[in-house]
């Protein structure tokens, strides 16, 4: 018995001492819970809401903005219009609700979130033209119209938007819209949104890598292929509403792109495998879809068909 409740004290006494130097990490801290009459923003005496610690935030030095919030619900909307850093106690109970507002989450200069829940909101976390971010670790869920939306790029820097180890799911609308950037879309799962799990308009640049993109309403992956560069490899792309990835041509943005598709598993989805779509109509140039999308050693099965014949296509590689 002494010897279990020494180790219990000794246990408790590893995760304190583990968190307390988590948190004394930061520069800033939130604690709703917080007993404390005088807010200063020091572990002692943390704010009460993060609105509050975005705002002292803004008055410091670009390297002294990160923020520590404790678990707990808070229901604010959040502009970041400084470049911060926001990290959650723990991304399941550290919960920022945007209760209807337009966006839960704004940012208007580059900054980061780590280990966060964000849900409600129009829109969960809404990347303005000319900021970058890094987003890591969140859920993002319950969102009206988008879970994340990446806005265009202002300049000619495409501002890289990275997220990585996320939960967008559950979305009333779209999992992602992303507009002319760079990203890097990473090791997430983009499930059950009653539209695309991933909407990507023309010139957009990069990398989107093992995901797990499932049961959303509409495609898995929508993308306007007009001029974009992109590397769609190694996602399990699975039992989506419409098809596993939908190119898309505009007579606005004919140019052709650069995508390569590669080591996908793309399964059980409704329509196509991989599909070649014109919404708005118009005349498509020769051979646009073939020397647009490179298709290599994906796993196509049971979707209602491999890819639509109009992609041109002659053998599904595998």
């Amino acid at each position: 018995m002494k010897k279990t409740l020494l180790f219990s004290i000794f246990s408790a006494a590893i995760f304190s001492l583990a968190f307390t130097s988590q948190a004394a990490a930061y520069d800033i801290y939130v604690n709703q819970a917080s007993s404390s009459i005088t807010e200063d923003g020091s572990q002692e005496n943390p704010f009460k809401t993060i609105s509050a610690a975005i705002t002292s935030a803004a008055t410091k030095p670009s390297d002294q903005r990160s923020i520590f919030i404790s678990n707990g619900i808070y229901a604010e909307k959040l502009e970041l219009n400084e470049s911060t850093s926001l990290t959650g106690e723990d991304k399941s109970s550290t919960i920022i609700n945007g209760n209807g507002n337009e966006h839960s989450i704004e940012i208007n200069k580059t900054s980061s979130l780590f280990n966060l829940t964000v849900s409600e909101g129009y829109t969960g976390i809404y990347v303005a033209a000319g900021a970058g971010a890094t987003i890591k670790s969140t859920k993002i869920l319950n969102t009206e119209k988008m879970g994340i939306e990446i806005a265009k790029s202002s300049t000619s820097n495409f501002e890289k938007v990275t997220v990585s180890d996320c939960d967008i799911s559950k979305g009333r609308g779209k999992g992602f819209y992303i507009n002319k950037r760079r990203v890097l879309i990473e090791n997430n799962d983009i499930s059950d949104n009653e539209e695309e799990g991933v909407d990507i308009r023309a010139r957009v640049k990069g990398s989107i890598k093992k995901n797990t993109i499932t049961k959303n309403g509409e495609s898995g992956i929508e993308l306007v292929i007009g001029s974009s560069s992109l590397k769609i490899t190694g996602n399990k792309i699975k039992s989506n509403s419409a098809s596993g990835i939908s190119h898309q041509f505009y007579k606005d943005s004919k140019k052709i792109g650069s995508i390569t598709l590669a080591k996908n598993k793309i399964q059980k989805n409704d329509n196509y495998g991989v599909q070649c779509a014109t919404p708005s109509g118009g005349d498509v140039p020769n051979n646009y879809w073939t020397k647009s999308i490179d298709l290599s050693k994906n796993i196509f099965s049971n979707n209602g068909s491999i890819f639509a014949k109009r992609c041109g296509f002659a053998i599904a590689k595998k």
